[in-house]
């Protein structure tokens, strides 16, 4: 693990049904040498015993459990406001990030005060030379309180 993971990001990492594919993610995560005490898992009304899963096998990473699956923005809003840092990375369950992704992200939001959101360019697993998203284009949009 490494050691230089910002203190001031927290991640947030929604989930629905993902037990099967949550490992990969949650390693991407520790070998990004994110501490679990700056995870947290907010799981969408699951029936696979997802957020059980991670509270057993993830001891650190915290669980928000939603009673109802209103999609993923809702889950992302409350992790956004549960968020203890300044800055939150927010990612689904079904993807890994590389081990310098977050820093860097961090790194250039530090240079550059007039910039308010960074996103990570985003390519297939199983295509890495096929890019899925990228730029400043948001894939979701939020809700005020």
């Amino acid at each position: 693990m490494e050691a230089c993971f910002p203190s001031d990001v927290s991640v947030v990492v929604i989930t629905h049904n993902a037990k099967g594919n949550i490992v990969p993610t949650l390693e991407s995560l520790e070998f990004a040498g994110c501490p679990r005490t700056q995870i947290t898992a907010i799981d969408v009304a699951s029936i696979d015993g997802c957020p059980d899963y991670i509270e057993e096998k993830w001891p650190g990473v915290h669980v928000i459990r939603l009673a109802s699956n209103l999609g993923p923005n809702p889950a992302r809003n409350i992790g956004i406001r549960n968020a203890s840092t300044p800055f939150v990375f927010i990612m689904d369950s079904d993807v890994s990030v590389e081990s310098k992704t977050i820093l860097a992200l961090r790194s250039i939001m530090e240079t550059d005060s007039s910039i308010a959101i960074a996103s990570p360019v985003v390519v297939y697993a199983d295509k890495p030379n096929t890019i899925q998203y990228a730029g400043t284009g948001i894939h979701f949009t939020m809700r005020g309180r």
